[in-house]
């Protein structure tokens, strides 16, 4: 055999050898497959990395628009306060450098952008070694508009509000709500201030308060009603907001000789009888210095009838009462047209 057919079996051999050897092939291509896919790992590590400190940025810009638009309106520099706000707000390290912040005034738009810069950690494999991230926000100062707004105020009046020094303290808080009321004076409200004893004194502060009553106002009678309970499923003694049109909606006045039969008692205190108080609703008005004139000139008498205090608060603002007290014939407002708020104001003590 020559050297020629020697040497080609033997490089036959050994190429065919190597062709058929499948030893270590996994590793091979583990090796050729793990770039991609440290690739695609490092990306949604990374990209999540990117959307933390946008959010963050973000709320930077939110509080420097916001505090630039605060201070415009308290004449101070908006551009000092913004970048004070960034700074206070954004606290982040990781990102290459300082965030570069800019403050403009657009279209009356007070203004805030934010750039920044973020180093990868797993994407420089491939080629990328930092992502950009982006914030704006936009800020306007609008004044707080008071709006149409009708208040029924029910003050407890019993005794125990005027034990040791509460009251003064009661009369001070709610002038100072009043007050918060006034505000520009651009849009209409109504205060109905309603004191509360065993019953609520309403006066004359109706259009007509006796026709309201059933039969002739008593000679000692003193502006209150009796509690008209009526029956519903569940409730034997509820009230209600119906308007006294007929007889049967009408009230029985609060005064001797006719207090209803489950209405006196020892629970109404050493007399037995229900005590009305001595001063009348004042209102509906949109003049607070009649609700704090009237606070000052209170005193505490009886243990009290909640439900009976809120139920004509209730009436001083439902619809169904329009044009029934001196407020003009579109008071109370139709529901919609005006905010409805009650409030009332209590120790929570009806033992004293």
């Amino acid at each position: 055999m020559s050297l020629g057919s020697i040497l080609r079996r033997a490089w036959t051999g050994c190429v065919g050898a190597f062709h058929h050897d499948r030893r270590g092939v996994a590793g091979v291509i583990f090796s050729l497959a793990l770039v991609p896919m440290v690739a695609a790992v490092g990306t949604s590590v990374d990209y999540a990395r990117r959307s933390d400190v946008a959010a963050a940025l973000q709320r930077g810009v939110d509080a420097a628009a916001l505090a630039a638009a605060l201070a415009a309106k308290e004449k101070r520099d908006s551009n000092t306060a913004a970048l004070a706000a960034f700074r206070s707000t954004f606290k982040r390290t990781e990102t290459i450098g300082a965030p570069d912040v800019l403050y403009r005034l657009v279209d009356g738009r007070h203004r805030v952008t934010a750039d920044t810069r973020l180093a990868t950690r797993f994407m420089s494999v491939v080629g990328l070694n930092e992502m950009s991230i982006s914030a704006i926000a936009d800020a306007v100062y609008a004044p707080a508009r008071p709006e149409p707004v009708e208040i029924a105020l029910v003050m407890d009046t019993t005794n125990s509000m005027f034990c040791g020094c509460q009251w003064p303290d009661v009369v001070k808080a709610v002038s100072s709500m009043l007050q918060g009321l006034k505000g520009d004076g651009s849009q209409p409200y109504f205060v109905t201030l309603i004191p509360m004893s065993d019953r609520v004194n309403v006066g004359t502060v109706g259009t007509s308060s006796t026709s309201w009553m059933k039969g002739k106002a008593p000679a000692d009678w003193n502006g209150c009603f009796e509690p008209r309970e009526r029956a519903t499923a569940g409730f034997p003694y509820a009230l209600d907001d119906d308007r006294p049109n007929s007889n049967n909606d009408k009230f029985s006045p609060s005064a001797p000789g006719s207090y209803l039969p489950n209405h006196v008692g020892a629970a109404y205190g050493t007399n037995g009888v229900p005590v009305c108080p001595t001063q009348a609703i004042t209102g509906p008005t949109n003049d607070v210095k009649d609700i704090e004139s009237a606070l000052t000139s209170f005193s505490g008498a009886g243990t009290g009838r909640y439900d009976e205090g809120m139920a004509w608060g209730w009436r001083v603002l439902s619809e169904k009462w329009q044009g029934q007290w001196k407020a003009g014939n579109s008071y109370p407002s139709k529901n919609g047209s005006r905010r409805k708020i009650a409030i009332f104001v209590s120790d929570g003590r009806t033992t004293a």
